[in-house]
């Protein structure tokens, strides 16, 4: 669909820079501006909204989201000298051997002789996180399959952190973590000075802790649903997790977590407008979930032009004419049965019938055999075609 509303999108900017404000230290001039609760009870109720200033716009959106602004972490650089800390063992090495390409059984294969040969004597925590795209929620799992332990927490990062702290408390002689985030291994590898993740200085507390109580810990990269056991085991729990309503640990919001966080909430005003709004019901029959990317495939600018018209209901036909005052009628001017909408023309005129016959089976051919409207005129690419080639043969232009 492209572009969110201006007033949602302005709410969602403004919401983000309040948050990122907020993570600023406590005596911050800026922070200590927005703090007084005087002025949004003043303006409450005494201000138009569109005139509502930044502090009770943003205070608006936090109290309908409920967004605890407590939980924000403050900025801070390392705490400790980086040269104290010590680098942890991240181990790579199976991404350098397989590929995406390779059979799922070949893989399982590999990775079950680098479990065996290399982590024998090794007590092995197998970690994993899981997503829910629709609710945001977001949880991830440990799992220590010697000893029947299951946790399950918020992120992936956190449950490395939370794995590191359950060695320190059993200390154990040799331990490697098995991680399918080759993304979180590689910003764990990466230089201190790169890093943006407050997660990340912790996990280098935890190793630098336990590295110098003699134990052993090796990060290792495996590759996720391929059957091994382990993994497999903490993808079950942490998918799992996501039904839970009891939060076990409760993680802090870090300042690069606060663009999630107000996408997310553009997205939800969004949706909620596209849902309620009297305008833009012909492309709402069509497209019901709105989407940041313009979803339909390539093509050249006139397909693309017809296309877009039939999706807004903007076309060259006469229930648009009539609208604009261009025709006396809306009706159909070839069988005068009904207004002549997209619909119409496209499903239903008689005058078409045979045009319509060959479109139906090259869309048979492309493998469509839903021929409603919303499928019709949907992202999908196959539909295109046949589309155009119909139009072409009939009115040539819409």
């Amino acid at each position: 669909m492209g572009d969110p509303p201006y007033e949602d999108r302005r709410k969602s900017l403004i919401t983000k820079a309040y948050l990122n404000i907020m993570s600023f230290e406590d005596l911050h001039p800026a922070k200590i501006s927005l703090q007084n609760d005087f002025d949004y009870q003043y303006y409450q109720n005494r201000i138009k909204p569109k005139q509502k200033p930044f502090y009770c716009v943003a205070q608006d959106v936090i109290q309908t989201f409920d967004i605890d602004t407590k939980v924000i972490s403050k900025q801070s650089e390392c705490q400790q000298p980086p040269w104290h800390l010590l680098k942890p063992n991240v181990s790579t090495q199976l991404h350098n051997i397989i590929t995406k390409k390779d059979l799922p059984h070949l893989i399982k294969s590999e990775g079950d002789i680098l479990i065996d040969t290399n982590y024998n004597n090794y007590i092995k925590i197998y970690t994993d996180g899981s997503k829910e795209p629709d609710s945001g929620k977001s949880s991830c799992a440990y799992v220590i399959p010697e000893f029947k332990i299951k946790k399950v927490f918020t992120c992936e990062l956190m449950a490395i952190f939370l794995a590191l702290n359950w060695i320190q408390d059993v200390l154990p002689l040799n331990v490697v973590i098995f991680v399918d985030s080759l993304s979180a291994l590689q910003a764990i590898q990466g230089p201190l000075s790169k890093v943006n993740n407050l997660i990340i200085y912790d996990i280098y507390y935890s190793i630098t802790t336990v590295l110098k109580a003699g134990i052993n810990v090796v990060l290792e990269w495996i590759p996720s649903h391929i059957g091994i056991w382990g993994n497999e085991l903490a993808d079950m729990q942490a998918k799992h997790a996501l039904n839970y309503e009891l939060i076990y640990t409760k993680t802090t919001l870090y300042k690069e977590d606060i663009k999630t966080v107000c996408t997310n909430i553009l997205k939800t005003m969004w949706q909620t407008s596209w849902d309620s709004n009297k305008k833009g019901r012909h492309l709402y029959e069509i497209k019901k979930k709105i989407s940041f990317k313009v979803s339909l495939p390539k093509m050249i600018r006139r397909k693309e032009t017809i296309m877009y018209r039939l999706r807004t209901g903007y076309a060259k036909l006469n229930k648009h004419l009539f609208k604009i005052g261009v025709k006396n009628s809306e009706m159909c001017e070839n069988c005068g049965r009904a207004p002549e909408t997209a619909k119409h023309f496209l499903l239903e005129c008689t005058t078409y019938s045979d045009n319509r016959n060959v479109m139906l089976q090259e869309l048979i051919a492309q493998g469509v055999t839903n021929f409603s409207m919303q499928s019709l005129l949907s992202e999908k690419a196959q539909s295109v075609l046949p589309i155009i080639n119909f139009i072409y043969a009939t009115k040539g232009d819409i």
